[in-house]
């Protein structure tokens, strides 16, 4: 898959002109957007890092995953027009996609589900993939999938400081509020959006190109159950343990 297909260039309500990327969408963290972004990236797509204003996580690099950009600097892009959609997904925390570049290609963002519903405003057929990670026991262990790879990516196996908890308590929060839009939107069969349970990653990478390209949605059975698994952990975890 190229990146020189053709692609449909774009005015918002200020008149600018922008091109649509696909979007790997979503507040369930640990579902593996990033390893996906990187699937379609290696497959020719390219990448528009999310400006945030949160502190980077150990495993980012600061402009190639993330661009680590203070409030104010955020407001001065606004004011500039410099951006295609700024959400504020937690309290003080702001994600902003800049404008991508004009020339004809393919562009793939990580962006939160806010942001896809809003340009969905202007292009009602923006494609977006919801990543979903896997709820499976791990064998021998009181744990699933999910809660594995939170163990591993927050970091439980260190001190634990209490900024890091008030942010994994906002994450969790997002989680079940995101399902609950996702529920109140009926997204799961809207046609231009993607559930895909991230088991393996190549599946996953293979799933989301042949959607991108055809529409076509493989691995849908037990969808809605799935998410209903997630916000059931994400809510028991906050009430217990948060």
């Amino acid at each position: 898959m190229a990146n020189t297909a053709e692609t449909d260039i774009i005015h918002d309500p200020l008149g600018r002109e922008f091109i649509t990327p696909e979007n790997i969408t979503g507040q369930v963290t640990s579902a593996g957007k990033s390893a996906i972004l990187g699937g379609l990236v290696a497959e020719g797509y390219v990448d528009i890092p999310s400006r945030t204003s949160r502190l980077l996580r150990r495993d980012e690099t600061d402009g190639v995953h993330k661009i680590h950009t203070t409030l104010a600097d955020l407001a001065l892009g606004i004011r500039e027009g410099a951006y295609l959609e700024i959400e504020e997904v937690r309290e003080g925390v702001f994600y902003a996609t800049q404008l991508p570049p004009n020339p004809s290609g393919r562009y793939a963002k990580d962006m939160e589900l806010k942001g896809v519903l809003r340009l969905r405003r202007y292009v009602p057929e923006m494609k977006a993939i919801f990543p979903l990670p896997p709820l499976d026991w791990i064998e021998g262990k009181r744990v699933t999938e999910w809660e594995r790879r939170h163990v591993l990516r927050d970091g439980f196996t260190r001190p634990f400081p209490e900024h890091a908890i008030d942010e994994l308590r906002q994450r969790l929060t997002g989680v079940v509020e995101e399902i609950t839009r996702v529920e109140d939107l009926d997204l799961v069969h809207d046609p231009h959006t993607l559930f895909v349970v991230n088991s393996t990653l190549p599946t996953t990478v293979a799933a989301a190109k042949k959607f991108l390209l055809t529409g076509e949605k493989t691995e849908q059975d037990g969808i809605e159950e799935h998410l209903q698994g997630i916000r059931v952990l994400a809510a028991t975890a906050l009430e217990v343990y948060l």
